[in-house]
C-alpha cells in the first residue's frame, strides 16, 4: 500500500509541474478524430503492460491491490475536492438574455430582429480558486483518473482472459468503469452546449457556445408561441414554447437565392422551403426537451420583463455523441453488481455434508493422536496439512 500511495504522490506533484509549465488541460484539442486515436493508443498501452507483466516487476505490481486501492482513493479524493469547490466560470450578460453576447446581438441586429445592441461581450468572473475551480482541466485530477483507468483496464483484461463464469462480475465492474469514464472524458470535446435566441415567427439557426463564439447550425428553429402559466401570486409555474425545427434550404434553393442566411431571412418562401423538407414541431419545456437530429432542445430563458407576452425564447441545445457509451458503462457496472450478488453468494451447507465433514476431521485427528502415542513420524500428506494449518 505504501508504494501505491507513493506513486499517487509522485503523480500529484507531476501534475502540479505540468499545470505550471503547460497550463490547464486543453480538452478541445482532443476533439474527433483525435480522441479516437488517443483511445486506441491507450488500449495498446494497457495490452503491452499486461503481456509484459511477467518480465517487468512494476507492471506485475500494478495488477495487485497494493496499486489499485491507492489509485481508487487518489481518484475519489480529487473528485471530492471537485464537489466541494465551486467549478467553472460565470458569464453574466448585461442587458441581454442569457447566452447572447454582442456578436450574436450584432448578427440579429443585421437581420432586422434587434434594432441596436444592448451590451458588449459578457464578462467572465474568475473563480476564487483558479486551479481547483476547474478540476476537469487540472492536471493532477486528470492524472489521478488516468492512473485509475489504467489499473481498471488491466484488471478487466486480467479477469477477461481467465474467462470463467465467476469472473463475469469482476469483468463487468472493471470494464464498465473503464468505458464510462473514458467515454465521459474523451467524449467531452465532442459535446456541444449552445444557446439559441429565437423571435416569434422568425427562423433562427445561429447559436452561441460557452465561449461566446457564434455557431451556425444546419437547421433553423422557429418560435410560434410562448406559453407561460403562473401561480396565484404571479410567479411562473410553467413556461414553454411551441416551435418548428426544419433543416436549412437545399443547395438548389441556395443557388437561386444566395447564401443560406439570405434564404432563411427572406420572409417570402424561405419558411415554406424549409418546412417542405421534413420538419419537427412540438412544445419545448425546461425539463422536457424536443429531440432533433441528435440534438436535445430545452427551454432556457425568456423576456422576464414581458412575462407571458415575451417576444422571444432562448433555447439550450445539447448534443453529446458519446452519451450512449457512458450509459453503457454505468449499465455494465450495475449488471456486475447484480451478478456479484448472484454468483458469489455463499452456498448453504446441508446437514449431512456438515456431519460427513466433521467425521472426516475427527478421523484425521484420531490418526494423528495414535501416531503421536506410538512415536511414529507423520505421513507426508498429514504433515503437509499440519503446515497449512499453521500458516
Amino acid at each position: 500500500m505504501k508504494q501505491g500511495f507513493a506513486v499517487c504522490g509522485v503523480l500529484f506533484l507531476l501534475g502540479l509541474l505540468l499545470q505550471v509549465l503547460l497550463g490547464e488541460v486543453q480538452w478541445d484539442a482532443l476533439a474527433w478524430p483525435v480522441n479516437i486515436f488517443l483511445l486506441l493508443a491507450w488500449l495498446v498501452i494497457i495490452s503491452d503492460i499486461f503481456f509484459l507483466r511477467r518480465r517487468v516487476r512494476f507492471f506485475e505490481w500494478m495488477m495487485h491491490n497494493g496499486a489499485g486501492v491507492p489509485a481508487l482513493v487518489f481518484a475519489l479524493a480529487m473528485t471530492l475536492v471537485m464537489g466541494l469547490v465551486t467549478q467553472g466560470e460565470t458569464e453574466v450578460p448585461m442587458g441581454m438574455p442569457a447566452g447572447i453576447p454582442a456578436e450574436m446581438a450584432e448578427a440579429l441586429s443585421e437581420s432586422g430582429m434587434i434594432d441596436a445592441m444592448s451590451s458588449g461581450m459578457p464578462s467572465a468572473a474568475p473563480a476564487a480558486m483558479p486551479w481547483l475551480g476547474r478540476m476537469l482541466r487540472f492536471w493532477p485530477f486528470v492524472l489521478a483518473w488516468g492512473w485509475m483507468l489504467l489499473i481498471a483496464g488491466l484488471a478487466a483484461l486480467n479477469h477477461l482472459l481467465r474467462w470463467k463464469l465467476r469472473e463475469i462480475p469482476f469483468v463487468m465492474n472493471h470494464l464498465g468503469l473503464f468505458v464510462a469514464v473514458v467515454a465521459a472524458t474523451l467524449g467531452s470535446p465532442d459535446k456541444q452546449d449552445l444557446r439559441l435566441m429565437a423571435f416569434t415567427e422568425t427562423p433562427e439557426w445561429r447559436a452561441v457556445d460557452d465561449n461566446g463564439a457564434l455557431v451556425e447550425l444546419d437547421f433553423a428553429v422557429t418560435l410560434h408561441k410562448f406559453i407561460m402559466e403562473t401561480y396565484d401570486d404571479g410567479s411562473p409555474r410553467r413556461f414553454a414554447s411551441e416551435v418548428t425545427i426544419a433543416p436549412l434550404a437545399s443547395e438548389e434553393t441556395v443557388a437561386q437565392h444566395g447564401s443560406a442566411s439570405e434564404v432563411m431571412t427572406q420572409r417570402g418562401g424561405a419558411e415554406r422551403v424549409a418546412a417542405a423538407v421534413g420538419c419537427t414541431s412540438g412544445t419545448v419545456e425546461v425539463n422536457k426537451p424536443l429531440r432533433y437530429g441528435g440534438w436535445k432542445i430545452y427551454q432556457y430563458d425568456y423576456d422576464a420583463a414581458a412575462g407571458a407576452d415575451s417576444a422571444y425564447s432562448t433555447f439550450e441545445l445539447v448534443r453529446d455523441p458519446w452519451l450512449w457509451a457512458v450509459y453503457a458503462g454505468i449499465f455494465m457496472m450495475l449488471e456486475g453488481a447484480v451478478c456479484l450478488m448472484l454468483f458469489m453468494a455463499p452456498k448453504p451447507v446441508r446437514e449431512d455434508e456438515s456431519e460427513e465433514g466433521e467425521m472426516a476431521d475427527n478421523e484425521v485427528v484420531g490418526v494423528k493422536k495414535l501416531r503421536d502415542d506410538r512415536g511414529e513420524s507423520l505421513g507426508p500428506e498429514v504433515a503437509q496439512n499440519d503446515r497449512r494449518e499453521e500458516v
